[in-house]
């Protein structure tokens, strides 16, 4: 803007002593032509209407001058308006509920200790029968045994079901479970004095009969700790296994703690 003003203020100083010229050389020609011979020459009315013509040319390029010039402006454009994306949804998968069966009845070997199964695997009502008594019991002294000793194990079971237990049905090993830290461990065994013998004598519903066995540790195993070793015992009659009882004893070194 000042560079603008600073130009036709020059500009109009300029057009001021070009207009102060011109009436200057008008004078001078025409005392000169005064003073000239005589001739051919414009009459004064003709030299006084190029004078103001020229006048009126000079004011009208100063007032060009004086206007400020006139910038093209662009017209705005209309604003494009924002898209936003669509956002999809995130679908979760639907968790399905963990439902928890339940599992057949029985335990292992090595699992649990002074226990009875009441029945048969069949459910039935002739084979039933109820754990009195155990001895010695699980978690007790006398089943800490040292490599090699031998341990005495009584039950007394009470028949329970519908049918007498035959003299001739068989009170039988069942299963056998070692729980260690030592794989070459895992195939050792309570050996017993028979592992299958007759019950001997007749037991009526309501009755008792007292079985056991006489187990046997093993001789040596691996590793820096006590194993234990779990044994299962049964009634097997008219092909019908029921009455399971266990019995879970602990094996040492000498110098081992138990």
């Amino acid at each position: 803007m000042v560079k603008e003003r600073t130009t036709l203020v020059k500009e109009r100083t300029t057009l001021q002593a070009l207009r102060k010229f011109l009436i200057l050389a008008l004078t001078l020609t025409i005392a000169l032509a005064a003073c000239a011979p005589q001739q051919a020459t414009e009459s004064p009315e003709r030299q006084v209407a190029t004078f103001v013509a020229m006048t009126v040319s000079a004011q009208n390029a100063e007032t060009a001058a004086a206007q400020p010039l006139t910038t093209a402006t662009t017209a705005p454009t209309e604003a494009q308006a924002l898209v936003l994306p669509t956002l999809t949804p995130i679908i979760l998968p639907t968790v399905t509920p963990f439902v928890a069966s339940s599992g057949s009845g029985g335990s292992s070997g090595g699992s649990s200790g002074g226990s009875g199964s009441g029945g048969s695997s069949s459910g039935s009502q002739k084979y039933l029968c109820t754990l009195v008594s155990q001895t010695p019991n699980d978690g007790s002294p006398a089943t800490i045994l040292k490599v090699g000793d031998t341990l005495d194990v009584k039950w007394t079971l009470r028949n329970d079901g519908t049918k007498t237990w035959e003299s001739t049905w068989l009170w039988s090993f069942y299963s056998s479970a070692v729980d260690t830290n030592v794989p070459s461990n895992s195939t050792l065994t309570m050996s017993s004095v028979g592992s299958q013998t007759s019950l001997g004598t007749n037991v009526e519903p309501g009755k008792m009969i007292t079985l056991g066995v006489e187990l046997t540790a093993p001789g040596n195993f691996d590793g820096r700790d006590p194993i234990r070793i779990g044994t299962a015992w049964t009634i097997i009659g008219d092909g019908t296994k029921f009455c399971k009882v266990d019995i879970n004893v602990e094996v040492i070194r000498p110098g081992m703690t138990p």
